[in-house]
């Protein structure tokens, strides 16, 4: 049996067979065929209507890992937990910094080198930071903007019977000039 004694494949048709990759039906079925007709990769190709070495790379698959097919390589990530943390409170406690001031700011506090592409998907990815939230953050926290606010009104007799208040929960701050492509 081709030496592979341990790793005996279910049978397509029982329950057990694991179905989570897309052709992984035909591909146990060319290992079955193998394993237990001894039929060489050049007829199992021909019935699967599949290349020899196709049907051979499913069975070095099988014989070094258990299945027929690759197993999904997990990205090892580049920022720790901390890394992220410290990442996530810049941000958000500065939002108008460049990437390249906070690949900076990670070389100075944790002494670690991380290109521009990596911290960007760590922003995406990991931290679920877009520039549309961070934007709309920053709009909703800016503590000039309400100073100024509030000397304005400080100039006028504000008195609470003289005060007007709109409802403003359906504008948007989009004007003729168009950023980012929008």
């Amino acid at each position: 049996m081709n030496g592979v004694v341990d790793k005996v494949p279910s049978h397509p048709t029982s329950p057990s067979f694991n179905r989570k990759h897309s052709g992984v039906d035909v591909r146990w079925i060319g290992v079955w065929h193998h394993y237990f007709y001894d039929m060489s990769f050049r007829e199992i190709g021909k019935m699967l209507f599949r290349h020899h070495s196709t049907v051979e790379g499913w069975w070095r698959h099988f014989v070094s890992d258990g299945v027929p097919y690759a197993a999904a390589k997990k990205r090892q990530k580049t920022l720790g937990p901390m890394e992220l943390d410290y990442i996530y409170r810049l941000v958000l406690d500065n939002g108008t910094l460049y990437l390249d001031e906070i690949v900076e700011d990670l070389q100075a506090v944790y002494g670690l080198t991380v290109s521009l592409a990596t911290l960007c998907r760590a922003m995406y990815h990991d931290l679920h930071l877009t520039r549309k939230k961070i934007t709309k953050f920053n709009r909703e926290k800016s503590i000039i903007l309400q100073q100024q606010y509030w000397q304005e009104l400080n100039l006028f007799d504000a008195r609470p019977e003289k005060l007007i208040f709109i409802d403003e929960t359906s504008k948007d701050a989009r004007d003729i000039a168009r950023l980012y492509g929008r």
